[in-house]
């Protein structure tokens, strides 16, 4: 697909000239502008004003992009390219907030933990047994809540490299 910008008013006509090739018989022509007003219900195609954008079909029957000219230039490239580095940006940074929440719990873990293994509070654990109970049940806990952020991490790592995978697929489709 292609962008061809209107540099001065014209009609259906003139449009038939510009951008189908001439070997077209008057049915073939008329079946192609119909494919590109359906590309553009945005425009009148009977009367173009200048500065119009058109999307332009890179099928038979239409002439290749003059972009020495200045007329066309590749629409599909660039919107895949935007989509995928847009996609791609929005997942690092995400990667990047959950890393830095992970590290941030990690190291609150490792504070408590470390408070959990001083003398003092190992005394008063061996002298309340409900004590030592919710203290064993938080260094099990604190190594599930670790267990999980590793798997949310990996988990996102993979949806991650699977989207960026399926958006390439798809930018080589749209070529």
């Amino acid at each position: 697909m292609h962008v061809l910008v209107i540099d001065a008013k014209t009609d259906r006509r003139g449009l038939r000239d510009r951008v189908l090739t001439s070997r077209l018989d008057a049915a073939d022509a008329d079946a192609a502008l119909r494919s590109l007003a359906a590309l553009n219900p945005h425009v009148d195609l009977e009367t173009v004003p200048a500065g119009t954008v058109l999307l332009v079909p890179d099928t038979p029957g239409f002439r290749p992009p003059a972009a020495a000219a200045g007329e066309t230039t590749s629409a599909t490239p660039l919107p895949a390219t935007s989509l995928q580095e847009t996609v791609e940006a929005a997942l690092s940074a995400a990667a990047e907030r959950l890393g830095a929440g992970n590290a941030a719990r990690a190291a609150a873990r490792a504070d408590v933990s470390a408070a959990l293994k001083t003398t003092a509070l190992k005394r008063l654990a061996e002298s309340d047994p409900d004590l030592k109970a919710q203290l064993t049940d938080a260094v099990k806990r604190f190594k599930d809540d670790q267990k999980e952020e590793d798997d949310a991490a990996a988990a996102v790592e993979r949806t991650a490299r699977a989207a960026l995978a399926e958006l390439a697929a798809l930018a080589k489709l749209l070529r």
